[in-house]
């Protein structure tokens, strides 16, 4: 456990104003494939594409946004590199931070295999971002941020934007915001950072016009401008260019400083679908719900597994964010959710988990399985665009020190049938233990992998079911901190 010196220390690290990251590379990543942005493209098309594997394109572009610490005391950032495809590919992996630190590598992911590059070390503390180009098919690539805190995952993602939003944040207390502006292409950008709380929106000067040359990453801390908001909602609009853009949050909890990282989504949709989850007495939750349209939006958000069943209707002023915090559930289990618009509108969502303290957990629910402690820690999560066939779970682990429950939801009228495997040495295996299982009719399923796999780190799962489902994994540590749930890729 951190002693409150070293907490008050990281504290005055995040209030830091901003650090700039060149990426001078950039360039020849973009003489090998061509940005990729969401010109032309629209709605759920849009959102779909930005963070799926594709599994017949013939090349691709990876953009991770970060922040990705290097330098800093005690952390480690690293990309993560999964190819599900039966043959070998070429990837590019530029790296560098505002010291002048720049790498350009190229690597070999094998048939069925995985790659981790780790960003270099450095003298001073700061902050980088990295780009991945691959020229081969089935590919997904994570960001990862290892402390002793725990584990931060973050898919990254194929698609820059004018557009990115984040429903929920906060800089009260011990919180904070790092937001990374990164412009992987050859022409320059121009930013616009909008903070909502509630029906009120701000742009701070500081946040207003910031330029990002090609191959700059820019990093901002929300609260430098906006200190103690504990209710923020996020957009970061380009009024010249297009970005990718990422966002770290940090928050004190039982205290320790923990971490989670998120990619924005770069479209508001009628529905998106968040993958399920641990939840248990003792757990919070919280939905923040962002509507970027000029008029009130009805919102249904429905529930399914342990704690309810059922749906709750909210309204969401006109240019307004609302929070919804969830109802405390008399048991432990697996539970997933659904936010809709009731009609023909669009909104951003994201959810957040708190654990305050050490948990002990137990289930008596036929095929769901849960850890028997869930450490301290936050969590904030992205949602997905909906129900697909196949997931790939990446930059996890299942050993002496972390583990993962898997879980799937299936929000269809039938039964579906669901396989859970592990790529290692150049294979799809199942997990040894787990069996094909079938989940029933909007019913859900969980597997702890501490019970079956000892040894994994750099763990990529893949789920496959015979019709479409939402899987999900949860990261435990097994010390008192450390909580970790990055977003499944979907491979369509």
């Amino acid at each position: 456990m951190r002693h409150r010196g070293e907490v008050s220390m990281l504290r005055r690290r995040l209030i830091v104003a901003g650090f700039v990251v060149i990426l001078a590379g950039a360039g020849v990543l973009n003489s090998v494939v061509k940005r990729h942005d969401l010109a032309g493209v629209q709605g759920i098309e849009a959102a779909t594409s930005a963070i799926t594997i594709g599994s017949h394109a013939t090349s691709s572009a990876w953009y991770c946004p970060g922040p990705l610490p290097i330098g800093h005391r005690g952390e480690q950032s690293s990309i993560e590199i999964a190819n599900l495809s039966s043959g070998s590919v070429h990837a590019q992996v530029h790296i560098a931070s505002n010291t002048g630190m720049s790498e350009l590598n190229s690597y070999v992911v094998g048939a069925k295999g995985h790659r981790t590059v780790a960003l270099p070390l450095s003298k001073t503390a700061t902050y980088g971002a990295a780009s991945v180009v691959v020229n081969g098919r089935g590919v997904g690539v994570n960001e990862v941020i290892a402390t002793s805190a725990g584990i931060a995952t973050s898919a990254c993602t194929t698609h820059t934007a004018q557009n990115t939003y984040f429903g929920i944040g906060s800089t009260a207390g011990s919180a904070n915001m790092a937001i990374s502006l990164f412009n992987p292409g050859a022409t320059p950008a121009v930013a616009d950072l909008s903070f909502t709380v509630g029906a009120t929106s701000t742009l701070p000067s500081a946040f207003s016009s910031v330029p990002i040359e090609p191959g700059q990453d820019v990093v901002l801390f929300a609260g430098h401008v906006l200190p103690q908001r504990s209710a923020l909602s996020l957009g970061v609009t380009t009024v010249s260019g297009r970005i990718a853009v990422g966002v770290m949050h940090f928050k004190v909890t039982s205290g320790v400083l923990g971490r989670s990282l998120v990619l924005g989504s770069q479209v508001p949709l009628g529905r998106w679908w968040f993958a399920p989850t641990v939840v248990a007495p003792g757990i919070e939750q919280v939905y923040s719900l962002l509507n970027t349209t000029s008029r009130q939006e009805r919102v249904r958000l429905t529930l399914s597994g342990a704690g309810a069943e059922g749906s709750i209707t909210m309204v969401v002023g006109a240019d307004a964010n609302l929070q919804y915090v969830m109802p405390r559930i008399r048991a432990a289990g697996i539970q997933s959710s659904s936010v809709a618009v009731i009609g023909r509108g669009s909104l951003i969502v994201d959810r957040e988990m708190i654990v305050s303290r050490q948990l002990s957990l137990s289930s008596q629910i036929r095929k769901i399985q849960l850890p028997s402690t869930l450490p301290a820690g936050f969590i904030v999560t992205s949602p997905s665009v909906g129900p697909t066939k196949t997931w790939m779970i990446g930059g996890g682990r299942s050993d002496s020190v972390a583990s993962e429950v898997i879980a799937i939801a299936n929000p269809q009228r039938v039964s579906t049938k669901v396989s859970i495997d592990e790529i290692v040495n150049g294979r799809s295996l199942a997990v040894p233990g787990v069996g094909p299982m079938q989940i029933g009719p909007r019913a859900l399923a969980s597997i702890d992998l501490s019970r079956y796999l000892k040894n994994s780190v750099g763990l990529e799962i893949v789920v496959h079911a015979t019709t479409p489902v939402v899987a999900g994994m949860t990261e435990y540590a097994f010390s008192a901190h450390g909580l970790n749930a990055p977003a499944a890729l979907p491979v369509r």
